[in-house]
């Protein structure tokens, strides 16, 4: 049975238990295609002046709807109004829905869609309606589809309104309701009635729950025609949420999906009990989501199958003894002759042998054309089940197929269990793009099936060299000298890929960098992920020594300091992810032409954050009269800081600009 996506990690502890107050308020209901003048005249949300948009209203009904034919099936009807306040509020006027589709008897569908874009025009309101040619399906993969369209005549100062109805065949399927956007909300209100058959656990997740106005529970009687005069008459639960004024969701750096950390409530199915049947339970467990992949023709049939790479497997093997020698042969090979499309994927789009021939394929293509050649060579190896970054964090409590987007390959060798991802030729065996550093992944196989963490197995370290002198013009000559490993080094190598050339790389490098100009560079290893990347630069540079008569100011940072702190936010409640450990290492080495003297140098200076998770040393000497050497060593040691560390990971940052900034004073000797 399809399960339904949740993207959350009890690893974050965002789940509460709330409890239930009964304030019997009202809601509200507006009426569809009604929108006021005074909606179209708004040029600002008072509780947030700086809103591109906001959600008015959003009103959802969710229920079920009983037929004689299909029975039961999941129905949700919705009401969203949102008005446009600056430009990139314009987004918010694209929709798109996923919608699975298994045949006639096992699918969601949208019906009763309707949508209007509302502007002001000449005092009066003007009312356009969305099209159905303009409304698109596009298909994802074999059971998903997704339907797409842009609202009409969109500008800043449109409101824009949409109704639909969606029904579902998969009862796990019922719809989980968000009271918070990236955009303020007004207005947020859903109303659940569940017949007593079904039993679903509701679970909040996400901070801003103090902004609900009405929170119910309670119970009626309902009933369902059975044909032929027959009337059954049943309990159902029933729900009633609404949230008023809820606040943008202000995303900040170094964050994971926005989608993990947004208030909302979620149902997951326990069991249904029909009257004179037993109960069916529909807490699926990982043992049994492992069945289904290995019995899964696109996935565990994949695999088994080693007959269509066997020849080509052993022949990127021949003569290697070891099996890392073997390993990296395989999936050096899939790296670097096989384009990913860039759609990730968990099963096979197409066959093995296609993928060969077209040398191009999805996420699964490539990585279960790795376990699968990895086993020709008589390997232990093993799909891993992902959920990339932007796609969300997993729950590992709750056994659903669908939490998974993407997957990779995992391979034994002794005691170590070596994780890769064939998608990026920039990436070696040794380390995992960052769109899979994302909590844990599934690991999928007959003889195993467990969970394994998607930790960074590097760093994004980089040291820098600086060597100037120092000319009678007050200009700086000399090198600079980069030395870039792991994650760094990936990172390098796809700017200098995007930028199309070296030369280009260069280009931008100093376009942003006032008074830098580069006479010569030097790349080492430019196309070896395994080794580091270094580049050299032979640079002159002006403006950056300021002239105050006896007395020169240099910043020793030059353009590499740290001069604006990420972390804006008063309080920041979801956790900080830098996804791997940083290291930088700066050493600045500055010649003096005779007839100068060092007036003044910044302190030497360090700090630490508590249990060393981040470090910070500056120094500043004077090496002889002629030579001063600054060196900055700032580390980030661990991936994650939670809501309660955020304050002084803030402060620690605000240190190192502070630093950064200061400067060395020089004398002309007279």
């Amino acid at each position: 049975m399809k399960t339904k996506k949740l993207n959350v990690a009890l690893l974050l502890l965002i789940f509460f238990a709330f409890p239930t107050i009964v304030l019997f308020s009202q809601g509200k209901k507006e009426k569809f295609g009604k929108v006021s003048k005074e909606e179209l005249m708004m040029e600002a949300y008072t509780p947030d002046p700086d809103a591109q948009a906001v959600v008015l209203y959003d009103v959802g009904e969710a229920s079920f709807d009983y037929n004689n034919i299909s029975g039961f099936r999941v129905k949700f009807q919705r009401h969203q109004r949102i008005k446009v306040l600056g430009e990139t509020g314009l987004d918010y006027a694209d929709f798109s829905f996923r919608l699975y589709d298994y045949g006639t008897n096992s699918k969601e569908e949208i019906v009763n869609l309707k949508a209007y874009t509302f502007n002001l025009v000449d005092g009066e309101i003007e009312k356009v309606k969305l099209s159905n040619k303009d409304v698109f399906d596009e298909e994802i993969d074999r059971t998903r589809k997704m339907i797409r369209f842009a609202m009409p005549n969109v500008k800043v100062g449109s409101v824009i309104e949409i109704s639909y109805t969606f029904y579902s065949d998969f009862f796990y399927e019922f719809q989980p309701w968000r009271f918070q956007y990236k955009i303020p909300v007004a207005w947020s209100e859903f109303e659940v009635s569940i017949p007593e058959y079904f039993t679903y656990n509701t679970t909040f997740r996400g901070y801003d729950f103090d902004r609900l106005v009405i929170n119910e529970t309670d119970s009626k009687t309902q009933s369902i025609s059975l044909g032929g005069g027959d009337v059954v008459s049943y309990h159902a639960k029933t729900y009633h949420w609404a949230a008023e004024n809820v606040p943008s969701f202000k995303e900040e750096a170094y964050m994971a999906a926005a989608e993990n950390f947004l208030t909302r409530v979620e149902f997951e199915l326990s069991s249904i009990k029909f009257p004179y049947s037993t109960t069916k339970n529909y807490n699926q467990s990982w043992e049994s989501i492992n069945k289904r992949l290995l019995d899964d023709e696109d996935f565990g049939g994949i695999i088994k199958r080693t007959g269509p790479v066997k020849d080509i497997t052993e022949s990127l093997t021949a003569g290697k003894e070891s099996p890392e020698a073997k390993i990296q042969a395989i999936y050096d090979y899939i790296r670097t002759n096989i384009r990913w499309n860039k759609r990730f994927r968990k099963y096979v789009e197409t066959n093995l042998k296609k993928v060969l021939d077209k040398r191009e394929g999805s996420s699964g293509d490539l990585n279960l054309l790795l376990v699968t050649m990895l086993r020709a060579a008589e390997l232990e190896a093993y799909p891993v089940l992902v959920s990339t970054r932007d796609n969300g964090m997993i729950n590992p409590v709750q056994p659903t197929l669908s939490q998974f987007n993407h997957v990779i390959a995992a391979v034994k060798n002794g005691e170590k269990m070596i994780l890769m991802d064939a998608t990026d030729k920039d990436s070696p065996m040794t380390l995992l793009p960052k769109h899979n550093l994302n909590f844990k992944g599934r690991i999928v196989g007959e003889q195993l099936s467990d969970w394994i963490d998607l930790d960074a197995n590097g760093k994004l370290k980089t040291a820098m060299q600086v060597d100037l002198t120092l000319t009678e013009e007050n200009q700086l000559s000399g090198e600079i000298k980069y030395s870039y490993e792991d994650y760094a080094a990936f990172h390098c190598r796809k700017l200098i890929e995007d930028a199309g050339s070296k030369e280009d790389f260069v280009k931008e490098y100093h376009n942003d960098k006032l008074g830098l100009e580069v006479t010569k560079h030097e790349f080492e290893n430019p196309d070896d992920p395994y080794e580091k990347l270094r580049c050299t630069y032979e640079v002159n540079i002006s403006d950056m020594v300021n002239d105050g008569g006896d007395l020169l100011y240099l910043n020793p940072m030059l353009y590499f300091g740290e001069s604006e702190n990420p972390f804006k936010l008063a309080e920041r409640k979801y956790p900080v992810d830098f996804a791997f450990p940083i290291a930088d290492i700066y050493i600045f080495k500055l010649n003096l032409p005779e007839g100068y003297s060092v007036e003044e140098l910044p302190e030497d200076t360090s700090f630490i954050l508590p249990e060393r998770a981040g470090t910070f040393s500056f120094s500043a000497k004077v090496i002889n009269e002629q030579i001063i050497q600054v060196t900055s060593l700032l580390s980030i040691n661990k991936p994650m800081f939670v809501g309660e560390e955020y304050g002084a990971l803030k402060e620690f940052f605000n240190l190192v600009i502070e630093k950064h900034a200061e400067q060395i004073v020089l004398k002309k000797k007279t």
